[in-house]
């Protein structure tokens, strides 16, 4: 305001006002290069100024008027058309209760309002740093995504490739078993039924060696089977603990878009203080 612009003005006391302004249009007028000392005429237009409310209203309102001019030329009109007009209208002593309000009023308008655009930088502040924080947390877990989602696909491959391995080694070691079964069968046939033919003696050699073999394989498939089984159950935590991480990365997204929305709401009401100041 006008007032606050303008330090050096304080407004006094009524009466002093009104002395000085009555000390100045108390003497009378020369004529013929003199000065003529009129004591009655002078008491009489001081019991006659000081009898008329009216004018010495108007008299503190050109005053008021004239110091809120000089003021405006340094602040602007808005402060001088808010204090100003409204002092014209009001009688003496009303404008002298406006005059020593004003600049309370104003430096608690100031106050108040340095201190919500304090409040406000402070809660903008706050906000910028969980949302850099959110940031930073939501990369953190975009990265773990992919390494996961990475680390997901390289299990599935290995675990494609495992099965497809053990699937050709069934059938591989099915055909070689059926072909033993039926050289067993043969070989039983031969001792059930003997002929005049001897039998060979390699031949036990080999239903041993072919027995002992048939054995190591089912060994294997059975060790085989057990990793396949320890791989399976790997995957399935992983597939878990992505699907958990998938789970809280949609929570924090839902987070960061009602922070975006703090932060924009924080941002308007700024801008509405700062046009109001």
């Amino acid at each position: 305001m006008s007032t606050a612009a303008n330090p050096t003005y304080a407004p006094g006391p009524a009466n002093s006002r009104t002395t000085s302004m009555n000390a100045n249009h108390t003497h009378a007028d020369y004529s013929n290069g003199h000065h003529h000392h009129n004591d009655a005429g002078v008491k009489k237009g001081k019991q006659k100024k000081a009898t008329d409310p009216s004018e010495a209203s108007k008299l503190i309102a050109a005053k008021i008027s004239q110091l809120e001019l000089d003021a405006a030329g340094r602040e602007g009109s808005r402060g001088r058309d808010w204090f100003v007009l409204p002092i014209l209208d009001t009688p003496s002593l009303s404008t002298i209760c406006i005059l020593h309000q004003t600049p309370t009023a104003v430096r608690i308008v100031h106050s108040n309002c340095a201190a919500a655009k304090k409040r406000e930088r402070e809660e903008k502040d706050v906000a910028r740093t969980d949302l850099g924080k959110s940031n930073s947390l939501r990369e953190k877990l975009e990265k773990l995504c992919r390494e996961l989602q990475k680390e997901n696909n390289r299990l599935k491959g290995e675990n494609k490739t495992l099965q497809d391995n053990e699937k050709k080694s069934r059938e591989e070691w099915d055909q070689k078993f059926e072909e033993m079964l039926w050289q067993f069968q043969d070989y039983q046939d031969k001792k059930d039924h003997p002929q005049t033919v001897v039998v060979n003696p390699e031949i036990d050699e080999l239903f041993e060696r072919e027995r002992k073999a048939a054995e190591q394989e089912i060994n294997r498939a059975k060790q085989l089977n057990q990793q396949l089984n320890i791989y399976v159950e790997k995957f399935k935590q992983v597939e878990d603990t992505l699907n958990n991480s998938n789970d809280l990365f949609l929570t924090f997204r839902k987070e960061m878009e009602e922070m975006s929305k703090k932060t924009k709401r924080l941002e308007k009401e700024n801008n509405g203080f700062d046009s109001k100041a």
